[in-house]
């Protein structure tokens, strides 16, 4: 996150497989990420979306379930 200048990042429940999800935004990008000890992902949008975090972080966690199942 600290490379794409994303200085408000908070964390997020990462869902049923665990980890560590957090989610933030800059002046450009909103930005939701996991880890856990096999994995590594994340979603990215366009602050004019209108999405906030809670909503990428929603996204997120669904597209990480589909991904991983």
């Amino acid at each position: 996150m600290a490379g794409a200048q994303i200085t408000d990042a908070e964390d997020f429940n990462p869902g049923s497989t665990g980890g560590k999800m957090r989610c933030g935004k800059n002046n450009v990008e909103l930005l939701c990420g996991w880890a856990d000890s096999g994995t590594v992902g994340g979603l990215l949008s366009n602050v004019t979306s209108g999405l906030n975090a809670q909503q990428i972080a929603s996204l997120t966690r669904e597209f990480r379930n589909s991904a991983e199942h």
